[in-house]
C-alpha cells in the first residue's frame, strides 16, 4: 500500500452520495427494504431505524465533504 492520499474527487463522490441519500430519505419519508416492497421502514412505523439511517448517512456525507473541502484548501 502506498503512502499517497485519497484523491479529492473520491471524497466528493462519497460525500455527495451519502448527503443525497439523507436528503432522499427526508423527502421520501420511507425506506423500501426489498424490491417487492413487502417491508417498508417509515417515520411513523419505525422511527428509531428511520432516523438512525438518516442521521448516519447525513453524518457520513458531511464528514466526506469536509475531508474533500480540507484537501481542496491545502
Amino acid at each position: 500500500m502506498s503512502g499517497a492520499s485519497t484523491p479529492t474527487w473520491r471524497w466528493l463522490v462519497v460525500g455527495l452520495l451519502f448527503a443525497g441519500l439523507a436528503l432522499y430519505l427526508l423527502v421520501n419519508g420511507e425506506i423500501g427494504v426489498d424490491k417487492q416492497r413487502t417491508m417498508i421502514i417509515t417515520r411513523a412505523a419505525n422511527p428509531a431505524i428511520y432516523w438512525l439511517s438518516v442521521v448516519a448517512s447525513g453524518a457520513l456525507g458531511a464528514l466526506a465533504l469536509r475531508k474533500a473541502w480540507l484537501q481542496l484548501r491545502s
